[in-house]
C-alpha cells in the first residue's frame, strides 16, 4: 500500500499513490494553503466606537448591507490612511492609485463600505508590469490592518483585482462581514490574531489561496463561500479553537478546506465539491467534521494524515472522482488515512467513489460505526493497519453481500500483531 505525495504548486496538484507497504517517512500532501481569518469583535473597556451590532442574522445579508448600530460617521471619498479610532463609512467607489487604498492605523474603528467597491487604477497595473510581476492585474492592497491592532470591523464593501483584498497582521477582536472578493492573489488573510469572525463573506477567483487563517485563535467563520481559487479554498494553519459552519468551499483547484498544525477545529455544514480534496487535514489533532458534504472531489472526499482523533460524523462523501488529469495519481478514495492515529467514522454514508471507499495506510488505526455505502452498513475497528475497502461494497445488500464484503475487509486488514480487526457488516432495510 501507500500514501499520496503532494506539491504545493501554482498547477494542479500533483500526488503520487504506490502500492508498495508505506513507510513512515512517505507523506501525504495535496497542495495549498489558504487563510482566511475573520474576527469576532468585543469592545474594550472605555472603547469608542462600541462593536459592530448587527440587527439580523448577516447570513442573510449576502450581497447588500448588513444594517448595524447608527452613529456619528466620517466620510471615505478616496484612499487614506485611518489613523484615529472612530466609525466610517465609503461615500463613493475607490480607485486605488497606490500600493495600499485603506490603511487602518487604529483601534476601534469600523469602516462601513455601505455598498462600494476598491479596484486597481490603470496606472498601477502598469507599474506592477514594469516592475515584471508575474500577475500586473493583482497589484497592491485594497485593506489593510498594520501594527496588531485590536477592536476593528470592515464590512459591506467589495474588492477586485488586488494582490491581497484584506490582510491583517496582529492584534484581536477583528470582524470580516459581508465582503466580496474577485480575482486577487489572495483574498483575505489573517496572520496572528486573536478572536476573529468572518461572516457572509464571499471570495472568487483567487490566484492563490482564497480565506488564509494562520496563528489565529478563538475564529469563527459562518456563512462563507470561497469558488475557483487556483491554490486552496480556506486555509487553517497553527490556529487553535476555529469553528467553520455553513461554508461552501467549491471549484478550487487545491484543496477545498485545509487544515494544518491546528488543533480543535470544528466544522459543521461545510459544503466541499469540485476540488482535489474536499477536506484536507495534516498534523491537526482533534479536528471534527459534521452535518457536511463532501461531493465530487477529484482525490478524496476527507484525507487525514498525522493527526490523532479526527472524527467525521452525520456527513456524506460521495463520487469522488478519479481525476485522470492529476499526475501521479494512482488511487483515489472517499476516505483516506496515512499514519492517523483514532480516527473515527461515525454514521457517514460513502458511495458513488471511482475507486475506493476507504483507504488507511501506514499503521492508521480507524472505528468504523454505520457507515453506509450504498446499502450495506459497515462497523468495524483496525488498529495499526493497513487496509483499503473498495467500492464494491456500493450494491444492493443481501446475506451474501455482507459476508463477502466482512471476509473482504479481514483479508485485505494487515496488522502489526497479525491480527484482523473485528467486522461487523449489516444490510440496511
Amino acid at each position: 500500500m501507500d500514501t499520496l505525495v503532494g506539491q504545493r504548486t501554482r498547477p494542479r496538484p500533483l500526488v503520487a499513490h504506490t502500492t508498495m507497504s508505506p513507510t513512515p517517512s512517505q507523506i501525504l500532501s495535496v497542495a495549498f494553503i489558504v487563510a482566511t481569518v475573520f474576527v469576532v469583535q468585543f469592545a474594550p473597556a472605555g472603547a469608542a466606537p462600541a462593536p459592530v451590532q448587527l440587527t439580523a442574522d448577516p447570513a442573510q445579508f449576502a450581497g447588500s448591507v448588513v444594517p448595524v448600530t447608527a452613529g456619528a460617521s466620517s466620510p471615505i471619498d478616496s484612499c487614506r490612511t485611518i489613523a484615529e479610532e472612530g466609525r466610517y463609512h465609503l461615500v463613493a467607489d475607490l480607485v486605488s492609485h497606490t500600493y495600499t487604498c485603506l490603511d487602518i492605523e487604529a483601534d476601534n474603528v469600523v469602516l462601513d463600505g455601505r455598498g462600494h467597491a476598491l479596484t486597481v487604477a490603470e496606472s498601477a497595473r502598469a507599474y506592477g508590469a514594469a516592475l515584471g510581476m508575474p500577475t500586473p492585474d493583482q497589484f497592491g492592497e485594497a485593506v489593510v490592518v498594520t501594527g496588531g491592532r485590536s477592536n476593528v470591523t470592515i464590512a459591506n464593501l467589495s474588492f477586485e483585482g488586488f494582490d491581497s483584498g484584506i490582510r491583517t497582521t496582529g492584534g484581536a477582536d477583528l470582524s470580516v462581514i459581508n465582503v466580496t472578493g474577485t480575482n486577487a492573489v489572495t483574498g483575505v488573510a489573517i496572520d496572528d490574531v486573536s478572536r476573529v469572525r468572518v461572516m457572509s463573506t464571499t471570495i472568487v477567483d483567487s490566484a492563490g489561496d482564497g480565506l488564509v487563517i494562520r496563528n489565529a485563535t478563538d475564529v469563527t467563520i459562518d456563512a462563507v463561500t470561497v469558488n475557483a481559487s487556483w491554490m486552496a479554498g480556506i486555509v487553517v494553519d497553527g490556529s487553535d479553537r476555529v469553528s467553520i459552519q455553513a461554508t461552501t468551499v467549491s471549484r478550487n483547484h487545491g484543496d477545498g478546506l485545509f487544515i494544518t498544525g491546528s488543533t480543535d477545529v470544528v466544522t459543521a455544514g461545510l459544503v466541499a465539491s469540485e476540488n482535489a480534496v474536499g477536506v484536507l487535514v495534516i498534523g491537526s489533532d482533534g479536528t471534527t467534521v459534521t452535518t457536511s458534504t463532501l461531493d465530487r472531489n477529484a482525490i478524496a472526499g476527507i484525507a487525514v494524515l498525522r493527526a490523532d482523533g479526527v472524527t467525521v460524523a452525520d456527513s456524506t462523501i460521495s463520487n469522488t472522482v478519479g481525476d485522470p488529469g492529476a499526475v501521479g495519481v494512482e488511487r483515489t478514495a472517499g476516505v483516506l488515512t496515512v499514519d492517523a492515529r483514532n480516527t473515527t467514522l461515525r454514521d457517514v454514508r460513502v458511495f458513488g467513489n471511482y475507486d475506493w471507499t476507504i483507504v488507511g495506510l501506514d499503521s492508521a488505526s480507524v472505528v468504523v460505526e454505520r457507515v453506509t455505502a450504498g446499502s450495506t452498513v459497515v462497523s468495524f475497528a483496525a488498529t495499526d493497519v493497513s487496509i483499503e475497502l473498495h467500492s464494491l461494497v456500493d450494491r444492493p445488500c443481501s446475506a451474501s453481500t455482507a459476508a463477502s464484503v466482512s471476509t473482504d475487509i479481514e483479508r485485505q486488514a494487515t496488522a502489526s500483531d497479525g491480527v484482523a480487526p473485528k467486522v461487523t457488516v449489516t444490510c440496511v432495510r
